[in-house]
């Protein structure tokens, strides 16, 4: 995956006591692996703020940007949201939004709903715990772990874009 959407956060919307990026999201440039608490977060504070790497300084969530309901902010859903943008056949980039979760939890009913209502027009990656899954027009895809590969291919006749290879059943829906 490439990187996230460019930040445009939307007025009213702060981080606040939230932090969730801090104890999911991978920082490469301080060795800070997904789904492990960044060292440098306490339990009020960022104790590297004013000097804090680029990757944190530029990244805002989906919920930051206003492009996700007030109800499902991260630290409520256990979760965050952002955009990228991924190689899909033929050389296209395909816009796609990642929820990546908490190792080990389950989808709350809220952010199902939204997960779903969103994978009718877009993509939607849901990481858990070094697996992730692919909702696309309401059907889940996977899982795969990380590292593994698959492809969003479009049809040329319907413009739909689909999971391929195209021998992938898709999984239950109740993950």
């Amino acid at each position: 995956m490439n990187k996230p959407t460019p930040p445009r956060q939307e007025p009213g919307r702060e981080c606040g006591d939230c932090a969730m990026c801090c104890h999911l999201l991978s920082i490469d440039s301080i060795q800070v692996p997904a789904d492990t608490r960044c060292p440098h977060q306490t339990a009020t504070s960022c104790t590297i703020y004013a000097d804090r790497p680029d990757e944190c300084r530029d990244f805002e969530c989906l919920w930051l940007q206003g492009h996700v309901p007030w109800n499902l902010k991260p630290m409520n859903v256990r979760a965050v949201l952002y955009g990228v943008t991924v190689n899909g056949d033929r050389g296209t980039e395909v816009p796609m939004i990642v929820v990546h979760q908490r190792p080990g939890a389950k989808l709350q009913a809220r952010l199902k709903r939204w997960v779903l209502e969103q994978s009718d027009r877009i993509p939607v990656c849901v990481q858990n715990g070094g697996k992730f899954h692919v909702w696309l027009k309401g059907q889940q895809f996977g899982p795969w772990k990380d590292g593994q590969q698959f492809m969003l291919a479009k049809n040329e006749r319907t413009g739909e874009w689909a999971v391929a290879p195209s021998n992938l059943i898709p999984t239950s829906q109740e993950d």
